[in-house]
């Protein structure tokens, strides 16, 4: 809905302050119907929405709250205005008030759809509480979005716990009635309360995975179509996820593998080589870069309860392809 009402259309016309009061009706209406999904999330049009609320408001406060310009004491109401004008005072300070409110909601339901963000740069990791008491460990190069207080509106909280990853994290989910979902590229995790890692890093074949440490947990294929077929995890169990292929076989892992990336380590399970550069480079935040003729695409699975130096990496990846390594001017090359 972004035009008003025809009833409360004519009658705001018959008030003296009507623009304005349907000025901010159709700013709050604009900015507050239904609620929003993680992925419709919108830091910039949330940011205008509030801009377009605050210039409402401040037209609204300026000509009807305090005074509509023409006069001091416009809004001092005598009894001889009252008797002269009994069926319009009441009604205007009745809408003056219902549009308060409006205004209130709505300004408070924009600044709710603004998602809360957390970054974990290049080279570090980031621990984040969320609102519901359930924490994610943020790896290198991650990002985390969700909304504010996991609520639409102060006191109405959202059918589930959303969050949207781009990156890799650990979750450790409090247990609750609502379903905790992330929304991370080509997957959704749907858990109630577990401890699990979800990496979603961009690659040569962008693919999901996801690992379980503790409780189960549910992973889908995202689907524009409908709900696609869910999967659910055990301990142990990890699967990869991709828009092409859907939802992999279920894999064993050890469960001291699942996010030993928290403690130093590196496990990665079938991944290109380009995209096990692309991790160190965002780990170790630093520059490696594969000459021309190196075969990006071949497939490589490297596990180091903790890494000790870039190079003796770079040494052990460069043996298992034939390969070598240098150090350049920006960082480093194998070739």
């Amino acid at each position: 809905m972004s035009t008003l009402d025809e009833t409360l259309a004519r009658r705001l016309a018959e008030e003296h302050d009507g623009a304005a009061l349907a000025a901010v009706w159709t700013v709050v209406v604009d900015t507050t119907d239904g609620p929003m999904a993680p992925s419709d999330f919108d830091a910039a049009e949330a940011a205008r929405a509030d801009a377009r609320t605050d210039a409402a408001w401040a037209d609204f406060s300026a000509r009807v709250l305090v005074g509509s310009g023409t006069g001091a004491d416009d809004d001092i109401v005598s009894i001889d205005s009252v008797r002269q004008r009994p069926r319009s005072i009441a009604p205007n300070w009745a809408l003056r008030a219902a549009a308060g409110l409006i205004l209130a909601v709505g300004g408070v339901g924009s600044w709710y759809a603004v998602p809360v963000t957390h970054e974990a740069p290049r080279g570090t990791q980031s621990v984040v509480a969320l609102p519901d008491g359930s924490s994610a460990t943020l790896n290198a190069g991650s990002e985390l979005r969700y909304r504010r207080s996991f609520s639409l509106l102060p006191g109405v909280p959202a059918g589930a716990r959303r969050v949207r990853l781009s990156g890799e994290a650990f979750f450790d989910v409090a247990s609750l009635d609502r379903p905790f979902e992330v929304d991370a590229g080509s997957a959704v995790v749907r858990v109630l309360g577990t401890r699990f890692a979800v990496r979603a890093r961009d690659g040569v074949a962008p693919a999901v995975r996801v690992s379980v440490e503790e409780g189960s947990v549910g992973v889908r294929a995202e689907s524009g179509g409908g709900a696609a077929e869910e999967v659910v995890l055990a301990p142990g169990q990890t699967v990869r996820v991709s828009a092409s292929n859907g939802v992999s076989p279920v894999a064993s892992v050890p469960i001291d593998r699942v996010g030993s990336w928290r403690s130093g380590g590196l496990a990665i399970v079938d991944e290109s080589l380009a995209d096990i550069v692309d991790e160190l480079s965002i780990r170790l935040d630093t520059s490696i870069s594969l000459a021309v003729d190196v075969d990006a695409t071949a497939r490589m699975s490297v596990y180091y309860g903790r890494l000790d130096t870039l190079e003796s990496v770079l040494a052990d990846l460069s043996t298992q392809q034939g390969l070598r390594y240098r150090r350049t001017a920006d960082g480093w090359e194998i070739f």
